[in-house]
């Protein structure tokens, strides 16, 4: 006998009819007929397989689901929604490693997903960068930095200290970098009070930030970020301020 997975996702009537039966309740076959886009033949089949399995009872033409079918649709449609979620943080899921990017995705709430293309290559770095230039507190590790992020960030220096907050873990390979490419406005970035900038010496995985409200998420390519991810619920919150904490206490802080 297949195991339950392979059983429904074999045959898409199958898990359709049982999802269909487990929202109403019971169903006659005539109105299955009109919910499942399938063929009358293949409607049967779905059903006659259900029931064999225990899933669906039959009370004279009339269906409805099993105790045991109930608890399998649900599982199944739990199944549906976490995979269909992973495939849509695919494009940022795909470049981390789980040991690194560890939160559940249901704690993710609901999230944006920024990706460049060929149309707009800079979609996602133009994204965060407006996030955090409207942010008033900002916690960010990198395992980059980009003249534009600079730029953007020595354009604070000297305003308010007491609305603005900007702490950020950048990689070693980053801080030499802004040091050798950007100079003197990096230099201003570290002479202010409202900034703190801490050396990290090891790798940086992919980009963390805290941006007021909102928990961004990003991988880089050609030192900007490519793909972006951006959460509002308090979980992945608290998983990017514990994980800014922990690159933090391992970081030295840059006079």
């Amino acid at each position: 006998m297949n195991d339950p997975l392979s059983f429904l996702t074999s045959s898409s009537a199958r898990s359709r009819v049982l999802l269909a039966l487990d929202a109403e309740g019971k169903l006659v076959r005539e109105e299955l007929y009109g919910r499942i886009d399938a063929s009358r033949r293949t409607v049967k089949r779905a059903l006659s397989a259900l029931d064999d399995r225990g899933y669906v009872a039959d009370n004279g033409g009339t269906y409805r689901p099993t105790a045991l079918g109930r608890a399998v649709a649900n599982a199944h449609r739990a199944y549906v929604e976490r995979t269909d979620r992973a495939e849509r943080l695919a494009p940022f899921l795909s470049r981390v490693d789980p040991d690194e990017f560890d939160l559940d995705l249901e704690q993710l709430g609901n999230v944006e997903v920024v990706a460049g293309d060929e149309a707009a290559p800079l979609a996602a770095f133009d994204r965060f960068a407006e996030l955090r230039a409207a942010a008033d507190t900002v916690r960010m590790v990198s395992p980059v930095v980009q003249a534009e992020s600079v730029a953007q960030v020595a354009a604070h220096a000297g305003t308010d200290t007491d609305t603005f907050s900007f702490e950020v873990v950048l990689a070693a390979d980053a801080v030499d970098a802004a040091r050798e490419e950007y100079g003197e406005k990096f230099r201003e970035t570290l002479g202010a009070d409202e900034f703190a900038t801490y050396r990290y010496e090891g790798e940086v995985p992919f980009v963390v930030a805290v941006l007021d409200d909102v928990t961004a998420f990003a991988v880089s390519e050609n030192g900007r970020p490519s793909v972006l991810v951006l959460s509002e619920s308090d979980a992945a919150r608290e998983w990017a301020n514990e994980t800014f904490e922990r690159f933090r206490e391992r970081a030295t802080r840059l006079a």
